[in-house]
């Protein structure tokens, strides 16, 4: 929570002095970009299933700070989420059974990067940026399964109490810019999100064991900058 609270300050910090900079050093643009989404368990006995396919939009803001440098932000939502097994209590009497859950996450989240690029090479440029990102949860979702016994399926649960409200990540990625004259040009490339924060919430009644999970995912980063 700590490094989260950092991240937000530094962010807002960084969007408040934007205003004061040239606009000339400003480009603004949209993303849309396919993701591959996973959830990576810490908590014993939990054990990842499987991924789940999304998308990513929002806006992008590069501020340039210096000579090919710049200081790009912006807010990104980001669907993801992805599959874990674990046993739950669940019957009457209660009783300890399998549950492979699905979950169908979607977090806004403030990028806080430094983009480093190379001089334009004929109508392209080549880019790396690094940096991290501060999210929120805005939808949780998911879809159990328990294979064992009945064979239930159970759709569209809200799990908001099982998953955390805050998400901080580490950013990389790297790509080339397409320029198509002036100040236009297409972005392309590919992005790892690595999250450094538990998204779970509340102890495994089985176990006794605090639930405890990684999200990450790789996007195609493809976007439109003016």
């Amino acid at each position: 929570m700590k490094k989260f609270a950092i991240l937000v300050l530094v962010s807002l910090w960084g969007l408040s002095n934007a205003a004061a900079i040239d606009s000339q050093n400003i480009r603004m643009g949209v993303k849309a970009s396919p993701t591959i989404s996973w959830i990576r368990p810490e908590t014993r006995d939990y054990r990842n299933t499987g991924v789940r396919i999304g998308y990513s939009y929002g806006l992008i803001a590069d501020i340039k700070i210096a000579e090919n440098y710049a200081f790009s932000t912006g807010f990104n939502i980001t669907m993801m989420g992805g599959h874990l097994e674990y046993e739950v209590l669940r019957g009457n009497p209660q009783t300890a059974q399998l549950m492979v859950r699905r979950y169908h996450l979607q977090f806004v989240e403030i990028p806080l990067t430094v983009k480093m690029h190379t001089q334009e090479i004929g109508f392209i440029t080549y880019y790396a940026q690094i940096g991290f990102g501060a999210g929120m949860r805005i939808r949780a979702k998911s879809r159990d399964h328990y294979p064992e016994g009945e064979n239930v399926h159970y759709f569209n649960d809200d799990i908001a109490a099982d998953v955390n409200l805050l998400r901080g990540a580490l950013i990389i990625g790297g790509g080339i810019k397409y320029s198509f004259g002036g100040r236009v040009s297409l972005l392309g490339g590919i992005t790892f999100n690595n999250g450094f924060s538990n998204i779970l919430k509340g102890t495994n009644a089985v176990t006794g064991r605090q639930a405890s999970a990684i999200q990450n995912y790789v996007e195609l980063t493809i976007g439109l900058m003016f």
